[in-house]
């Protein structure tokens, strides 16, 4: 049948340029095919079935609906059960359905989601090795660390931060080996996505330190995953992608916001200060691009971060300028 292979088209140009039209498309296309699946052979029946899968995992992502997640999540299984699918086969299967799980977690069970969906990468990953195809093992390294740091995001959330500590430091192993295969100049998206991912890793590391008063270690990850998001952002094409950009312009700038916290509990009066000013100089250049593609709401939510860094910055400068005419008075 052509139609799974051209919805798998579509679906990869959705990927690619981010066009609803083209998932639309993709989604149409596999509706056809599905209707006539029971016409088929078991292996074919499983194909179109794993394809289905595929395409749902983008549409449930896109309108984030829970309901199409558990229906690529339904096809999938189907698909492992309908003929004898090969070993690679069924690792690709699994790969998805991890993929489904994920958005899944987004709006239901989340601690429980993420867990299925790390089993369903690590069952994939017995196949999907790096000898058998670098792209797809690279893929789930990455897909693996995506599920890991949001599962530490959600345990940090229910205060579980030894079990945050490790999913957190879990993501940044699997992002580490990701990256050395998505380099900038094999993939300028994927090596965006890993470098931010990993950023969010070392910013939950960060925070789960601070709440700890390991400072010094605070500090170290919270310069990390600045370091993460500068070089995703420099994977980011602003006039092509300016949401994308103003996105991680914001975590750019929560990032120094924290670095500012945390140097100012150190007594760090000036590198407080400095960080302070460039979690401002983030926030104003992402209200910029926000206003310029219309995005008002987005807007004004920095528009309040902005006020508190601006706010923070004022008063950091009149300790900062109290605790320096007292220094200069014990020297005199």
């Amino acid at each position: 049948m052509l139609d799974p292979w051209l919805a798998q088209v579509y679906a990869a140009i959705y990927d690619s340029i981010g066009k609803r039209e083209s998932l639309d498309r993709a989604v149409k296309t596999i509706e056809r095919a599905l209707a006539r699946k029971d016409e088929l052979m078991p292996e074919e029946k499983s194909h179109v079935l794993f394809v289905a899968g595929h395409v749902y995992t983008r549409l449930a992502k896109a309108d984030k609906s829970a309901d199409t997640a558990l229906l690529s999540i339904s096809l999938l299984e189907q698909a492992q059960s309908t003929g004898e699918p090969g070993a690679l086969d069924q690792a690709l299967i699994n790969a998805e359905a991890g993929r489904a799980y994920v958005v899944l977690a987004s709006s239901r069970n989340p601690v429980k989601s993420y867990k299925k969906a790390l089993a369903a990468f690590e069952e994939a990953g017995k196949t999907l090795t790096e000898d058998l195809s670098p792209w797809d093992a690279a893929s789930l390294e990455a897909d693996t660390g995506n599920a890991s740091v949001m599962l530490a995001d959600e345990y940090y959330r229910l205060r579980r931060y030894d079990d945050a500590l490790v999913c957190a430091r879990g993501a940044i192993e699997h992002y580490t080996v990701a990256a050395k295969y998505f380099t900038p100049r094999r993939s300028k998206v994927a090596h965006g996505r890993i470098m931010s991912d990993a950023g969010l890793a070392h910013t939950v590391i960060s925070e789960i330190f601070l709440r700890s008063h390991e400072l010094d270690a605070a500090l170290k990850h919270v310069s990390m995953s600045i370091s993460c998001y500068n070089s995703a952002i420099g994977m980011i094409d602003r006039e092509y992608a300016p949401e994308a950009y103003a996105s991680m312009k914001v975590s750019i700038g929560l990032a120094h916001a924290s670095m500012s916290e945390i140097c100012f509990k150190e007594k760090r009066y000036e590198e407080a200060i400095a960080a302070c000013d460039s979690a401002i100089q983030a926030y104003n250049e992402a209200v910029k691009v926000y206003e310029s593609a219309g995005k008002e709401k987005l807007a004004t939510d920095v528009r309040k971060r902005l006020k508190q860094a601006s706010d923070l910055f004022n008063t950091f400068m009149m300790i900062g300028k109290g605790k320096t005419k007292h220094m200069a008075g014990d020297v005199l």
